[in-house]
């Protein structure tokens, strides 16, 4: 038996996809168990955003290898070879610290308190019309250049992308070799939260992202004008 390894790398916006069991880097700012959030997931849960059925699913199967050749790209197998098995390793990356979660670091610093779901600006930080579509702080990219050397060692087929800027922004810096090899990176929706009211989470006008990255490919991105 032969089996065929290529990996794909994403990029991530969505909290929840860092607790997933698959191979992952993250920054220091990964979320932390807050009562904040369990209370923000349940009001989303009372207005029917959550467990809301997906279009993709992805499912994955351990393969018991034993003694059989394994490679990490199509290339050097025996295309006689009747017993083939390939198989896509998944790389998720959580991005750098953004300015929205300095800002509400600093909010909580200095006392203050809110709600996750509150739609005043003067009290939630995170819908403050300032930080639309949060790009990275100078931390959150000494974060991302971290990842670079764990990022080196892997040969993707694709980087996929969340179409917000800190994503894009992390994933050209931590997959800087990957990028000058020459390596697709691919926008997609389906990296980015979709639902809620922060200010954060709401793209920048597409036509604008692409001018800011102009290397991307932004074609499975189908709104955002």
């Amino acid at each position: 038996m032969t089996i065929i390894r290529s990996h794909l790398i994403f990029i991530t916006t969505i909290v929840a996809i860092i607790r997933m069991n698959v191979s992952a880097f993250s920054g220091n700012n990964a979320p932390k168990k807050k009562m904040w959030w369990h209370e923000y997931k349940e009001n989303l849960r009372k207005e029917g955003a959550m467990d809301v059925p997906r279009s993709i699913k992805i499912k994955a199967e351990r393969i018991k290898t034993g003694n059989d050749s394994i490679t990490t790209t199509s290339q050097g197998y025996d295309d006689d070879d009747d017993d083939i098995i390939e198989t896509q390793i998944v790389h998720f990356q959580r991005h750098g610290q953004g300015y929205h979660n300095l800002l509400s670091d600093y909010t909580r610093e200095l006392g203050g308190t809110f709600g996750i779901d509150d739609t005043d600006p003067a009290v939630n930080p995170f819908v403050k019309p300032e930080i639309q579509d949060s790009p990275l702080t100078q931390k959150g990219r000494h974060e991302a250049t971290l990842q670079r050397s764990k990022a080196s060692a892997l040969k993707p087929g694709v980087v996929v992308v969340s179409p917000l800027h800190r994503a894009i922004q992390t994933a050209l810096i931590s997959f800087r070799d990957q990028y000058n090899d020459g390596i697709p990176f691919v926008a997609h929706e389906g990296c980015r939260e979709q639902l809620g009211l922060l200010m954060c989470n709401k793209a920048l006008p597409l036509s604008q992202t692409k001018i800011d990255f102009p290397k991307i490919d932004f074609d499975l991105v189908t709104h955002g004008e």
